[in-house]
């Protein structure tokens, strides 16, 4: 089918409208013959949506887009998909999913409203050590929130990730972890500087183990960066393609270096103190930019 003749399909279809319905956690969309099924089992504040799109003609490309931030679709073992993310920051309520279709004649839309749930997170107190005071103080620190900002953003086509995510390691992650509203004492901006996010609520997982414990690649995928940062110690990003980046933080030993292709559960170091001085290891996981609970990943994305 050409071009053209699918642009003048969609114009056909978007007069006819969208025709939603609900079916357990799931909202579904028709327009035309093409459906957009929306998972909303884990449209949490820090969850995401799972956006696929099913149709007997071929389709120009495809963007999710969310609080005006947008998630491309691409091919999976499910069919073509978007992973929208929910950031921690978004209230729960009733919300507008906009749906964009590249077409001959111009950017077709389409509304899907979704809901997202409550949610509640620890609040955390505690007392800042002075080498993160001092880590927090040096020169650079600021600016390297930005660039892991700008690595957590990649977006490769192609996924790394087939066959799912596991844990970096085998231990339990500690109870007041992701998504805990953090304040420090004093008062410092931790998370922000951290990450080049706003907001204090913390965007990873903390296992709380033994320095010297072996850690694990989450997924397959492409080192983007691995090295020693003011603000997380030993730091290791990897790519797993499709808009999903995750960072493993507070590494004593990093084993890889930039530009390695991992596969899942491959070692990449061996866990630290950090600059807080407490033997953990910090967990991320990043879709298309913005945190979301790696736990929702794990449990998902297989």
């Amino acid at each position: 089918m050409s071009a053209g003749s699918r642009g003048l399909a969609w114009v056909a279809a978007l007069l006819t409208g969208p025709v939603p319905f609900a079916s357990g956690a799931e909202v579904t969309t028709q327009v035309g013959r093409l459906a957009i099924r929306v998972e909303t089992d884990r449209s949490v504040p820090g969850g995401f949506l799972v956006v696929a799109f099913e149709s007997p003609r071929r389709l120009g490309r495809l963007t999710a887009i969310f609080e005006g931030r947008r998630a491309s679709a691409f091919d999976s073992a499910e069919g073509l998909r978007a992973l929208v993310p929910i950031p921690l920051t978004t209230p729960p309520g009733e919300w507008t999913l906009g749906v964009e279709l590249a077409a001959r004649r111009g950017l077709q839309h389409v509304r899907v409203d979704v809901p997202v749930a409550p949610r509640d997170y620890a609040e955390r107190s505690q007392t800042a050590p002075e080498p993160l005071l001092a880590a927090v103080r040096a020169s650079g620190a600021g600016a390297e929130g930005r660039r892991l900002m700008l690595l957590v953003r990649s977006e490769s086509p192609e996924a790394s990730f087939a066959g799912g995510f596991v844990a970096p390691v085998s231990a339990p992650v500690t109870p007041d972890g992701f998504g805990s509203d953090e304040r420090w004492i004093p008062d410092i901006p931790l998370e922000r500087l951290r990450d080049g996010a706003w907001g204090r609520q913390r965007r990873s997982l903390e296992y709380a183990i033994p320095a010297g414990t072996h850690v694990v690649a989450p997924a397959g995928g492409r080192v983007v960066f691995a090295g020693e940062l003011a603000l997380t110690g030993g730091t290791v990003v990897v790519d797993h393609g499709q808009g999903i980046v995750t960072a493993l933080q507070q590494l004593g030993r990093i084993d890889v270096g930039e530009g390695d292709q991992l596969v899942a559960a491959q070692a990449v170091g061996l866990s630290g103190l950090g600059p807080r001085r407490v033997p953990l290891l910090a967990w991320s996981v990043h879709m298309h930019g913005i945190a979301v609970d790696p736990r929702l990943v794990l449990e998902r994305l297989r």
